[in-house]
């Protein structure tokens, strides 16, 4: 019931549709796209995302955007378990157990929790916005290429 803009991100035709038609409260309003242009740019101008626990991330911290994580796969728990447990971004559970047949109903109830935090304190999103840029500047390549050319 949060008011909101939601921007999707989903290249997949059958999949947009379904988002598009999702019931929204009043102040609600889901805008789903195929592709962005510059992802980093769109989402440095948004309050928050919600994200796959993968690659992305990291450029979401980069950028300063506070962050939800869903783990889909296997190999994002790692990334899931390591951006979580040092707070820097929120957790929003494992998209095994959010969309079973039977749900983990604590998972699920700890997602909305979560979301639901993120969405309304705004003391929360500032925090995770620093500690996103505190931690990963974005100058990364430039220190591994400093350190090869050293030796």
């Amino acid at each position: 019931g949060v008011p909101m803009h939601l921007l999707v991100l989903c290249p997949d035709p059958e999949r947009a549709i379904r988002l598009r038609r999702l019931p929204v409260a009043s102040g609600q309003e889901v805008e789903v796209v195929a592709a962005l242009p510059d992802l980093a740019a769109t989402a440095a101008g948004c309050d928050l995302a919600v994200s796959a626990a993968g690659s992305t991330v990291w450029e979401l911290l980069t950028v300063g955007t506070p962050t939800a994580v869903v783990c889909v796969v296997d190999n994002q728990e790692p990334g899931y378990r390591a951006t979580t447990a040092a707070g820097l971004v929120v957790p929003a559970g494992r998209l095994p157990a959010l969309t079973s047949p039977n749900p983990d109903a604590r998972e699920r109830a700890e997602a909305v929790t979560a979301l639901h935090r993120l969405l309304t304190d705004a003391d929360l999103r500032r925090s995770l916005r620093e500690g996103g840029r505190r931690l990963f500047d974005g100058r990364g390549r430039e220190r591994v290429a400093d350190a090869l050319l050293a030796d």
